[in-house]
């Protein structure tokens, strides 16, 4: 078993929990989501959103996760079929902050 946690940064899908205004953390960053289940799970946790650089990977294990998962930064790799401009817009220095 292991529990997967996904902060605001994510590109893709984000999960909310709507049904518990006092669970919807919709706004919470991944490195303080992780640290947050780190106090109150036992089993592995896996980081996920917004892991583009090695860098963002050692962070989240150096706040509690066992490993990460990424989904975006597989866009640029040659297998992938994501249109050129794209490719070349997920790796420009313009584009690095998420926003909402």
């Amino acid at each position: 078993d292991a529990v997967c946690v996904q902060g605001v940064e994510a590109g893709g899908h984000q999960s909310t929990h709507r049904d518990d205004p006092q669970a919807d953390h919709t706004g919470t960053g991944l490195l303080t989501l992780v640290t947050q289940v780190r106090e109150t799970v036992q089993i592995p946790i896996i980081a996920t959103g917004g892991l583009m650089r090695g860098s963002q990977i050692a962070a989240a294990l150096a706040a509690g996760a066992d490993a990460a998962q990424l989904g975006t930064a597989f866009l640029i790799c040659p297998e992938s079929g994501a249109h050129l401009l794209h490719k070349q817009a997920l790796t420009n220095p313009l584009f690095v902050r998420t926003e909402l």
